[in-house]
């Protein structure tokens, strides 16, 4: 992928194929690499890249990388030229390398390397309002979770994916910030989520735990924006490749910020990142410790209200013998 960005010419050999999903991967229906690879350099500069493709394509499976792949492909209209052998190919790789140069000449390297996001999917994110293009945030970031095992349990809420991660069923809560960090309205549509967790948990099976909180943010965030957002600077706070992981190590409230989900694409491959860190660098069993205390915390808060509630003054009817 970073070669895909640093490239000054890219040019797809397509064949409707996703690609690797990578062997250590968690993730059964994700990104494949040459889905990625392609996201990458045109989300970069979509004037770099040009394809060849297949006369035939691999047939794909409902639901599957191919398929997701493929419709990502007839949606950018790629230019370029179809092929029927591996020797035409060749060919008109040279023919192709050769127009794409002369005409980033012409325009101007610099002007189409800037990392825009002005075409595709990208271009009709933008064009949405703010709920709009929300929900369609976090319908991406909740339909990549839903899909990484196969035994993905549903939930009646659609902003919720419940994961199995070492025998255990986590409650990702998936909210969207639809702009940027410092634009306000975007932000506090989301605001502090975690203070809903005792009510939301209310009438989850005894068997969920977390929540876990997941945010697609449209652009960039830094760990400040995310401290902001948290409430409290004493906290575990990660920056990675994906956004920024923030935890709570008392209260064990979680919530990793993906960055810059700007189209279905971008989103998909950034939760996958965020899910292959938690594996690749052992953060698992610490967000699966912190999720099932989180469960056990909300479960006690709300206890403890509906108590003082019944016990106190308030709960005897006004008019009442000995109602103050």
């Amino acid at each position: 992928m970073e070669k895909s960005r640093q490239a000054d010419v890219f040019i797809v050999l397509y064949n409707g194929r996703a690609g690797w999903l990578g062997a250590m991967s968690p993730l059964s229906d994700g990104v494949g690499i040459c889905h990625a690879e392609l996201s990458t350099a045109y989300d970069r500069a979509p004037s770099k890249v040009c394809s060849i493709q297949f006369t035939e394509l691999v047939t794909a499976e409902v639901g599957s990388p191919d398929e997701a792949f493929q419709q990502y492909v007839s949606e950018l209209k790629l230019p370029g030229a179809q092929v029927e052998s591996g020797e035409m190919a060749l060919k008109r790789c040279k023919e192709l390398a050769a127009a794409i140069v002369l005409r980033l000449a012409r325009e101007g390297v610099g002007v189409n390397s800037s990392g825009s996001y002005y075409a595709g999917q990208a271009l009709e994110w933008s064009r949405m309002n703010f709920q709009t293009r929300r929900d369609a945030m976090t319908a991406a970031v909740v339909g990549l979770l839903r899909k990484r095992d196969a035994r993905a349990v549903e939930h009646p809420n659609d902003n919720i994916a419940i994961v199995r991660i070492q025998s255990f069923d986590i409650g990702f809560v998936c909210e969207s910030i639809p702009s940027s960090m410092t634009t306000a309205a975007a932000r506090e549509m989301v605001g502090q989520p975690f203070l809903m967790d005792p009510q939301l948990t209310e009438n989850w099976n005894p068997d969920f735990w977390g929540p876990v909180h997941v945010i697609a943010c449209q652009k960039s965030i830094s760990e400040s924006q995310a401290i902001r957002q948290l409430g409290f600077p004493d906290a575990i706070v990660v920056t990675a490749p994906f956004g920024v992981f923030v935890a709570d190590a008392v209260q064990k409230i979680q919530m990793a910020f993906i960055s810059t989900c700007r189209d279905e694409t971008t989103t998909h491959v950034r939760v996958q990142t965020f899910l292959n860190w938690l594996n690749d660098h052992g953060e698992v069993k610490y967000l699966v410790q912190r999720a099932i205390d989180r469960r056990k915390i909300s479960d006690f808060i709300r206890g403890l209200g509906g108590a003082r509630i019944a016990g106190s003054k308030l709960a005897t009817p006004i008019g009442a013998k000995g109602a103050s």
